[in-house]
């Protein structure tokens, strides 16, 4: 596998679901959402890779037949996005991982684990409850390194050193745009003013990317990326010559009386045929069955349809971080530890679907 580290010349631009269009109210202000959509970052590495076996944009020519085409990747398999941030990993915490941060004071943090049986509009659930009901606070919006992430999934909490709010990465940026004219004039009642996203110098965004010939892939080069075809300076490396994006250790598994319990929990977003069943009953394919599960908001990923020149049909994507608590016979193990670092679902050559797997006492909370 090669890995793509992109890292930006100025700000970017990645459109999300708000609607961008000519007529919106002024008061309307679409915020770049980040880190960016494989869908936009897998059209800039394809693009990237055409032009270096002799396509050319704008000629009608199709792309090499190993890079496929407006709607398959021919023969290429995408890992990520993954951040990086001063060369290492960072994940996307779990969501059973709650707390707040008091200012200038340590995270106060706490796990949460499957509560009492009660009746809600899905049925007779379990609902996630703090361990610690002392602990206030919500799932939290950050991210972690590797440590951090195996902290996690080993059943603990990270430290306050594992922790990247988002605004220790990135920031946002208001800019205001203009329309001009032939005559490079600027026209009434043309203005729009997006939000950009400024990454920190220190912050890279990595996709891997793998099928095709390792001579097919640049060395360095740049790239235009995302909205206004902002810059991107790109580094190609081998997989050993990148160790800051190794995978978490997975842990012990807890097991009791022949039961297995283990959670999963997303490290990018998915997408499943039957996504209710995916919400209510866990993911499909792994064994056991879910007693509970604590899940983000749908992404809303839509794109850039080039072939024909519009914006693609926005699909509903369960969120990383979104995580599961399963239970399962103790013979499963070996099963449930292949799923380790995998993907599963739909789209999962294009990064979708990527899970991790960690562990849990069993426990219920009484009611």
């Amino acid at each position: 596998m090669k890995w793509w580290m992109l890292r930006p010349l100025d700000t970017w631009f990645f459109r999300g679901s708000m609607p961008f269009n000519e007529g919106e109210k002024s008061s309307v202000q679409p915020e770049s959402v980040f880190p960016p959509p494989m869908r936009t970052l897998q059209g800039a590495i394809r693009t990237t890779l055409a032009r270096g076996q002799g396509w050319t944009p704008g000629n009608k020519q199709p792309l090499p037949p190993e890079l496929g085409d407006a709607e398959s990747l021919g023969d290429l398999h995408f890992t990520g996005p993954i951040l990086l941030w001063q060369g290492e990993a960072l994940f996307p915490a779990p969501h059973l991982l709650v707390g707040e941060k008091p200012r200038e004071q340590p995270w106060r943090l706490t796990r949460l684990h499957p509560g009492p049986s009660v009746v809600t509009d899905l049925g007779r659930v379990h609902l996630p409850v703090p361990q610690d009901p002392g602990v206030k606070g919500k799932a939290l919006e950050v991210w972690l390194n590797r440590r951090g992430l195996e902290k996690v999934l080993a059943g603990g909490v990270p430290s306050d050193a594992d922790l990247f709010p988002p605004d220790r990465l990135w920031e946002a940026e208001r800019r205001v745009g203009l329309k001009r004219d032939s005559h490079r004039t600027a026209k009434d009642h043309h203005l729009f003013m997006p939000i950009h996203t400024r990454p920190r110098k220190e912050l890279a965004v990595a996709v891997g990317v793998e099928g095709i010939p390792a001579d097919w892939h640049p060395r360095e080069t740049v790239i235009s990326l995302g909205g206004e075809g902002r810059s991107a300076a790109v580094a190609v490396r081998d997989g050993q010559q990148t160790e800051g994006i190794g995978w978490p250790a997975p842990p012990e598994l807890y097991a009791k009386e022949g039961r297995l319990f283990y959670t999963v929990t997303l490290t990018t977003p998915a997408s499943f045929p039957a996504m209710e069943e995916a919400v209510r009953r866990g993911l499909p394919g792994l064994p056991g069955c879910c007693r509970s599960a604590c899940i983000g908001k749908p992404e809303q990923i839509g794109g850039w349809d080039v072939a024909n020149k519009r914006p693609r049909p926005l699909q509903a994507l369960l969120p990383p971080g979104s995580t599961w608590w399963m239970e399962a016979e103790e013979k499963d193990r070996e099963k449930v530890m292949a799923f380790h670092g995998g993907k599963i679902g739909r789209m999962t050559r294009y990064g979708l679907g990527q899970l991790v797997i960690g562990t849990w006492n069993g426990e219920v909370a009484k009611g």
